[in-house]
């Protein structure tokens, strides 16, 4: 006869947990796929189709996600426009966010051979086209009902080459010559202010020696002549 083993209480719920947390997380990778393939993307005027390769275009679209019986508008996506030409080469540019919530604008080319389709979607770990709704395309080229040409872009401005702190340096610092060798600097100011004084001294005793020699010489008696007595 089998025994059977009954299973802990805590096993069984712990199993069930398990089960209900894996459905959980499979809904929630399944959301935003669902979310993002019920957007829709409507462009603010129709592309010619006859527009000639290489003109560069200025494209502007709402990207909206239908909620009941409104759209409310998404904001901050990584979105992008895809142009296909007519030999199967095609452009791609991705959008920046306007001022407007939900729009965005893109500068993109036309690819060789004109438009022949178009394609709007959000750039991830794979890229999730968009629905796009109203005519995006009409015969013919530019007109004023169509999507514009894109002004041409200003020519880029080239910074002048920063001059290092080094050269500036240099240029702001006097130039000095040095002096040749051998040559010694002399000074304007006697090293010694004493010898001037010394001088001064030298020069008025000579003068002062040259006055009592000469009073001497006046004052001494003259010889006497002969015959004469001396002193008379």
């Amino acid at each position: 006869m089998r025994k059977h083993t009954r299973r802990p209480l805590a096993q069984i719920m712990g199993a069930a947990l398990a089960g209900l947390l894996a459905a959980v997380l499979v809904a929630a990778a399944a959301l935003p796929v669902l979310a993002k393939e019920g957007l829709e993307a409507r462009l603010d005027a129709p592309l010619g189709r006859d527009t000639p390769a290489g003109t560069a275009m200025i494209v502007g679209m709402m990207v909206t996600a239908p909620d009941g019986a409104v759209s409310r508008p998404v904001e901050g996506s990584p979105i992008y426009l895809k142009l296909i030409g007519g030999d199967g080469s095609s452009t791609r540019a991705a959008g920046d966010v306007d001022t407007i919530r939900g729009h965005y604008t893109m500068r993109i080319l036309v690819p060789e051979g004109g438009i022949e389709g178009i394609e709007v979607g959000m750039h991830g770990t794979t890229d999730l086209p968009i629905t796009v709704v109203g005519s995006p395309l009409v015969v013919g080229g530019v007109t004023g009902a169509t999507t514009q040409v894109a002004p041409a872009l200003a020519p880029a401005v080239t910074q002048p080459p920063r001059e290092s702190a080094a050269a500036v340096a240099a240029v702001a610092a006097p130039v000095v010559t040095p002096a040749a060798p051998g040559a010694v600097d002399v000074p304007l100011a006697l090293p010694f202010p004493g010898l001037a004084l010394i001088g001064g001294l030298a020069v008025a005793g000579g003068l002062l020696v040259l006055l009592l020699v000469r009073r001497r010489t006046r004052t001494s008696p003259r010889p006497a002549a002969p015959g004469q007595e001396p002193g008379a």
